[in-house]
């Protein structure tokens, strides 16, 4: 599956936000939010990978 057919599968509802930036200090940040929830990974300059994810109550 290419890549923009992932992302248009992830943002799928209206409301659904996605964003990615590089900062100053050379972290790679990508954070989406959709109605089930908030899901971020952080890459930083040494390799280390932090991923987060909130999931909503039903």
């Amino acid at each position: 599956m290419g890549l923009l057919a992932k992302i248009f599968g992830i943002l799928s509802k209206p409301g659904d936000k996605m964003s990615a930036e590089v900062t100053k200090t050379g972290r790679k940040v990508m954070k989406v939010h959709t109605s089930a929830g908030k899901h971020s990974v952080t890459q930083y300059p040494n390799g280390t990978t932090v991923k987060t994810i909130v999931n909503r109550k039903k």
